[in-house]
Formats: C-alpha cells, sequence, structure tokens
C-alpha cells in the first residue's frame, strides 16, 4: 500500500459510514408490521448494516454497525456472522460491553458477506468487497440487456476489476424516459428512417429504433444528451448525425438531402463500368447509395463533406470483379473521385472445374473468397489512395460435382467448399496462370484435448465454441459447439485448411474464458482454463423494486477493436436481480 493512501485510511479513524449500502432486512416488504416474521408487531423495527471504512483495503479492519430504527425494551442482543468463501471468520467487539458493533481482520482480498440478528427486531445483511490497491487491474466491458418488459436503456461500461479477489458490483439502471420525437424534412414533412441513440456517458450502450412513415418515433432513453444517427429510408434524403441532442428535450431531428458527391467507376480497361453500387462513409456517417451508369458515373449525397472517408464499390456479379475498399482521410470530396480497376484484373471462368473427394461432390456449396490489391481512388490531382478487393462468388455444383459458368478474378484465392450442413473443408486455388480441373475437398479433421481447470483438474462439461475466421468466416462457416465429458475430454471435427477463434468456457465457473486461436490440424492436446475471480453484482432499477430476472449481463473486452470488441467473454442472465460470473484473475496472469 502506497504511504499516503495508508495513512489517510488510517486517519479516518473507527467512525460509523452513515447509510451505507444499507439492505431491508426484509425482501417481501412487511416488516413495518412485523420485522422478524413472528406475528408480533414490532413497531416497525429494521437493521441495516453500515461499514467503516465503506472501501476496505488489505490490513484495515472494517467496523459494522448494526442500527434498530426503533427502539426495543431491555437488553438487545445482537447474532453476528461474518462469512469469506462460505466459511465463517472470528470477529470480536469493537467496543467494549455491545456487540453492537464488531471488527475482524481482512487479509484476503475477496467478498466478505455479513449478517446480524437482532431478536424481537429482525436480521440485517449486507456484503463488502475488500481489494489490494497494489493489485494489477484489467478494464473490462460490462454490459446489460434488459429485458424487453423493462423498457430500461441498456448499460454499456467500463468495469475495472483488481486482480486477487472477487469483487462486488452493483449495475444502476436508469429507467430513463420516453423522448418522443419526429423525424422530419425541411418542409417538416416526416421522415420514415432507421436511429441508433448514443448517450454521452455511455457511447456503446446505443438504443436502435425506427421511425414511423409520419415520422414519429418514442424511444426510451437515458435524460442526457445523446449522439443520434439517421439514416432515411428514402435514398433523396442524406443521413445524418447530430450531437448534443437533448432526450428531455427531444427536439425534431431535420434532415435534407445534403450535399452531392460525384465520380466515376472504370474497370480494368479503362470502360465504364455500369451497374455497380457506390457509398461512402465520411466521418463514421454514411451517404446515399448509387448505382452506376452506363458510363460508370455516380452521384451520392452526403452530410458530410470532409473527414476520414470510406469507399465501397459493389460491382455486378457477372463481371467477376472484386467489390473494391478504400479508407483516406486526405480525398478532397468536392472534387470528381476516379474510381479505377486494376488493369492487371483479369477474371477467369471456373466453369466445368470438379469439386472431388472420392468423387465428385454433388450439390457441394462453394464459395471463393480472398483479399487483394485490386484498384486505385483518386480526387482531382491527389495522389491516388490504394483499394483492397475482396471476392465473394457463391456457387453450387451439378450432380457430377462441376461448377457452372461464373467468372472468378484471377488471383490466389480460397475456396471453401461446404459438402453438406456442418462438412466443410478450405482449399487454396491458384487462378493467376489458369483455372485448374479439379479442386479437392478434404474431409473434415478430428481433433480431441482435454480441459483442465486452473488446478490442474479435470473440467468436465466445460464447452468449446471453434468460431471461423479468416477465409473460412469470409465463406460463411458456421460456429460448432463442443462440450467434455466427465474427464474433461472434447471430441469433435473441424474444417481443414481452416482457422479458428478457440472460446473455452466453464459452466460451473471453475475458471476464467480462455481464447486461443489456431488452425485446424494444430489444437492442442489440451487448454488449462484461467485462474478466475468472481464479479457478484446486483442489478438496481430506478425508480422501481422489482427484481430483475432475465436481464442479459455480458462481460466484453475493454481494448479490443472491430469483430472482437462485440464478441462477449462471457455472459450470463439475473436471477433475483443478481448475477455471478467469471472473470480472469489478471494477478495470475
Amino acid at each position: 500500500m502506497k504511504p499516503w493512501l495508508a495513512a489517510l485510511l488510517l486517519g479516518c479513524g473507527w467512525f460509523v459510514a452513515a447509510c451505507a449500502g444499507g439492505l431491508d432486512s426484509d425482501p417481501i416488504g412487511d416488516d413495518a408490521v412485523d420485522g422478524d416474521n413472528d406475528g408480533v408487531d414490532d413497531g416497525g423495527c429494521d437493521v441495516r448494516i453500515d461499514f467503516d471504512p465503506p472501501e476496505p483495503l488489505i490490513g484495515m479492519h472494517p467496523q459494522l454497525r448494526a442500527i434498530a430504527d426503533a427502539d426495543l425494551d431491555g437488553v438487545i442482543d445482537y447474532e453476528w456472522q461474518v462469512r469469506y468463501n462460505g466459511s465463517l471468520v472470528g470477529f470480536q467487539p469493537a467496543q467494549a460491553n455491545t456487540l453492537q458493533a464488531i471488527r475482524f481482520d481482512i487479509p484476503q482480498t475477496g467478498v466478505y458477506d455479513v449478517s446480524v440478528l437482532v431478536p424481537g427486531c429482525g436480521e440485517g445483511e449486507q456484503s463488502i468487497s475488500v481489494m489490494d490497491p497494489q493489485a494489477d487491474f484489467a478494464d473490462l466491458r460490462l454490459r446489460v440487456i434488459p429485458p424487453i418488459s423493462i423498457g430500461a436503456p441498456p448499460i454499456d461500461r467500463i468495469q475495472r476489476v483488481y486482480g486477487g479477489g472477487d469483487k462486488l458490483v452493483t449495475a444502476y439502471l436508469d429507467s430513463g424516459i420516453v423522448a418522443a420525437t419526429r423525424v422530419q424534412d425541411a418542409t417538416s414533412a416526416g421522415v420514415a428512417a432507421y436511429l441508433r441513440f448514443s448517450p454521452v456517458s455511455m457511447p456503446a450502450a446505443t438504443v436502435e429504433a425506427f421511425s414511423s412513415a409520419s415520422g414519429e418515433v418514442s424511444p426510451t432513453l437515458l435524460a442526457q444528451e445523446h449522439s443520434v444517427l439517421v439514416i432515411p429510408t428514402s435514398n433523396l434524403l442524406a443521413p445524418k448525425r447530430f450531437t448534443g441532442w437533448s432526450a428531455g428535450a427531444a427536439l425534431p431531428l431535420v434532415v435534407d438531402a445534403g450535399s452531392p458527391i460525384s465520380g466515376t467507376v472504370v474497370d480494368g480497361t479503362g470502360a465504364g463500368l455500369a451497374g455497380a453500387t457506390v457509398q461512402l462513409d465520411v466521418a463514421g456517417v454514411p451517404t446515399t447509395y448509387a448505382t452506376t451508369t452506363a458510363t460508370g458515373a455516380f452521384t451520392v449525397r452526403s452530410s458530410l463533406t470532409s473527414g476520414l472517408t470510406k469507399i465501397a464499390v459493389t460491382p455486378p456479379v457477372a463481371t467477376g470483379l472484386p467489390r473494391l475498399e478504400a479508407s483516406s482521410a486526405q480525398l478532397v470530396l468536392n472534387q470528381p473521385l476516379a474510381i479505377a480497376y486494376a488493369p492487371s484484373l483479369a477474371p477467369r471462368n471456373v466453369g466445368g472445374t470438379r469439386i472431388e473427394r472420392t468423387g465428385g461432390l454433388a450439390n457441394a456449396r462453394v464459395l471463393f473468397t480472398g483479399s487483394f490489391v485490386a484498384g486505385t481512388v483518386q480526387s482531382g490531382v491527389g495522389a491516388p489512395v490504394p483499394a483492397m478487393g475482396s471476392v465473394r462468388v457463391a456457387l453450387t455444383t451439378d450432380v457430377n460435382g462441376v461448377l457452372p459458368s461464373a467468372l472468378v478474378p484471377d488471383e490466389r484465392l480460397a475456396a471453401v467448399i461446404t459438402a453438406a450442413p456442418g462438412d466443410v473443408a478450405v482449399t487454396a486455388v491458384d487462378l493467376t496462370a489458369s483455372v485448374p480441373a479439379t479442386i479437392a475437398a478434404a474431409p473434415m479433421r478430428t481433433f480431441s484435448t482435454s480441459v483442465r481447470t486452473p488446478d490442474a483438474g479435470a473440467a468436465d462439461r466445460a464447452e468449446l465454441e471453434a468460431v471461423p475466421i479468416g477465409d473460412l468466416a469470409a465463406g460463411g462457416a458456421q460456429a460448432v459447439r463442443y462440450t467434455a465429458n466427465a474427464a474433461g475430454t472434447i471430441t469433435g471435427s473441424l474444417a481443414v485448411g481452416g482457422r479458428y477463434q478457440l472460446r473455452i468456457r466453464d459452466p460451473k465457473q471453475r475458471g476464467a474464458p480462455r481464447v486461443v486461436e489456431v488452425e485446424a490440424d494444430a489444437v492442442a492436446p489440451s487448454y488449462t482454463l484461467v485462474g478466475s475471480l468472481d464479479l457478484v453484482g446486483t442489478l438496481v432499477v430506478s425508480d422501481s423494486d422489482v427484481a430483475l430476472d432475465n436481464a442479459i449481463i455480458q462481460i466484453l473486452c475493454g481494448s479490443c477493436q472491430g469483430i472482437d470488441r462485440e464478441r462477449p467473454l462471457v455472459e450470463t442472465v439475473s436471477l433475483d436481480g443478481e448475477f455471478r460470473i467469471a472473470v480472469p484473475d489478471v494477478e495470475l496472469d
């Protein structure tokens, strides 16, 4: 402990924190008549527990006090119980000749559960977290999605977790306000649109909604300012982001046609590419979309004219060209955009190629996928920006396993072959020189691995989810799930040539989830779960005494980007307004 922190805490002395986190001893709310449910009117007696200090650290000695709300005749007895990890903890009176307050040592971090029974009055229960301020910590994201019946906005906030012991977490859900508003154009006509509301205090806790044909929408939001993204269903009106929009005032959201952004798309020969779909994203706000004319010309409309610009061009399937994507903050959007495919691209026809596995694979789904530099984007006289091409050409073989006629870029690609549901293979295909006569689809590869608890025991009933990544994910392969037997062993099969993210978790919470990335043929003989600590949580809804059942609680990576940012590390649901969820203990990394 840092010397200045210890001095500050010791200087606080042994005073009682007023009403810190007290609990009503009677969850069914009848203590106003009978505090101990013995049929005798106790005059509204109630018991609560306060802690001093309210946020104890290792080495401190919290003082607990039970307070009766009404005077009782005679000597008052206090029957205390202190538990840590389910085991009883010894305690001493904090003052002579009374057990109204006790003290006990806290040599370990974690959660201490304390209760006191006052005969003739009632019982109070309270828990408290003890932490080590010098411990390592991790910033995770806590996401709470309330059930629809509650109507409260979600929570998505950073939860700092110190290693070494369990932690109590209280998630306060604001019941929110109904922010009745309207999406309209400059003439005050209603506009149907998709809306995404992001509160300033928790930008990731978004609320999505749709306005009606008359523009009316009434989402339940936090009573604070929001960033609002509005995407009209009409392609004549530009999507727009509103900042500083107050849910309390709920002023109308006015959209207009925005500003035009024009350009052309040409193929590798320099000819205009007709029928391609073009859309931009400027500083996080999408534009309208446009379909290129016979000369390759397009015009989209945007509410912003500067900022990081992302461009996506989706060509007609029949061309065999890849989808183009480029990103740059240097593009001048009031200048014509020149989008050009590379001259070297020469799509090849894969028709007649046979997909084989001990003979032709009939009715197999084959998806060619891959990415490579495929063109450029330029505005005015500025330097050209490289554009990446991505391929997703889906075909189905005939009864002999032969592919139909289709154009595919002449690049090194991957063929993701689905012989049957759950039977997938990934095969590298080189189309740079010619089209192969056959493409082999290897059978699924069987694997066996064991899952161990942090203390090397068998993690029976552990779950392994194999999430496709890379070419396998681009090819549309689905995640597969397996469960360990009583010995902690998991057997299953994965796609040869595929790459997976293995997400291993233990429903019994004997360890925290573990995530590893592997090739299908490189699954390790065993995996040991990460040492864990528990987040012991309570859900509290403002202005409500309802126990929040069936709320979804997710723990997510606090620093991840892309798709990993939205994949929960672990998930559970609340019961009687409470939850317990295991997360990695950073002290054991």
